[in-house]
Parts: structure tokens; sequence; C-alpha cells
């Protein structure tokens, strides 16, 4: 993944209200399949189970509409 990360082709966006962080993803995109390919995504664990998750999610969504996304 380091390696992705150096030649850019991950990408990441952070939750966050401006002050503090919640979580983040990192994510590829790959235009030619109209996929966004979830690599990592990460809620600090004071935040967990308040659907911070499914924010990323729609960012996701927001960045890239139409695509589908997939993680593992």
């Amino acid at each position: 993944m380091k390696s992705w990360i150096k030649k850019d082709k991950i990408q990441g966006v952070f939750l966050t209200n401006g002050t503090e962080r919640y979580g983040y993803v990192l994510y590829k995109e790959l235009s030619e399949y109209n996929v966004l390919h979830v690599s990592y995504l990460a809620i600090l664990l004071k935040f967990q189970s308040s659907g911070f998750g499914g924010k990323l999610i729609a960012l996701l969504q927001e960045i890239s509409p139409g695509s589908r996304i997939f993680w593992k």
C-alpha cells in the first residue's frame, strides 16, 4: 500500500468538524470500472457506533457520484 500512496494511486479523506477528526478512509479510484476501492476505513474509538462510518461512505459517494464502492 505504501507504494500506491507514493505513486498517488491511493487517496485519503478525513471526516472532521474543522477542529476534531472523527476518522478517515483510504481509497483507490478505478475510473475505468466506475469503482472506488476502499483500502482502509477507521473511526476513532470514542466515535464508533455513532454513524461516522456511514458519513464517510456518503462522502465518497459525493466525491464520485454513481461509482460503486467496494472494500475488503
